[in-house]
């Protein structure tokens, strides 16, 4: 049976380092689902979201726990309960010119407004008849609270008013 846990861990801000504490995880059959990281004047904190199968949650932390040596600490550990809250979907259809960094600006928009992104599929395409390129973004969310789809509609055009966007879920 695998459980979920959270880990937070603290340290250096050695992405080598950070590498190998996520293929340890994986080493120890878990997977990675989720991960927050700050990094500030070299140092980092953050949070790791995993899944590991029971039977090897004791060596997955005396693996994780060895990091402490090269500068990385697994502070706290906390098992998540296995049936996590159901909460409600919002799926996203963006289309309209392109630009350098929309998609990031898109993930901040929706995540400011309670979209946790759970999968985000994009393509830029290069019209044949000019020089334009256009965008075309599917994303799917579990929202964290209650959404306003208007504003979010208002504030996702404010990126620019010649994006097609298309909001389902429960807005």
């Amino acid at each position: 049976m695998d459980k979920t846990w959270l880990l937070t861990v603290v340290g250096n801000d050695d992405p080598e380092l950070l590498q190998q504490f996520t293929a340890t995880i994986a080493l120890c059959e878990g997977s990675l689902l989720d991960h927050q990281l700050v990094s500030m004047a070299g140092r980092l904190s953050g949070l790791y979201r995993i899944r590991l199968p029971q039977e090897n949650v004791a060596w997955a932390w005396k693996r994780l726990e060895d990091f402490a040596a090269a500068g990385l600490y697994l502070v706290a550990r906390e098992q998540l309960s296995s049936m996590p809250p159901r909460s409600p979907k919002l799926s996203v259809e963006i289309s309209g010119p392109y630009r350098l960094g929309l998609d990031q600006d898109i993930r901040i928009i929706l995540e400011s407004h309670g979209a946790d992104i759970e999968h985000y599929n994009q393509q830029a395409v290069a019209a044949a008849t000019n020089d334009r390129v256009n965008f075309q973004a599917n994303i799917q969310a579990r929202l964290t609270r209650d959404l306003c789809g208007d504003r979010l509609q208002q504030t996702l055009l404010r990126l620019n008013q010649d994006l097609s966007i298309d909001l389902s879920g429960p807005v």
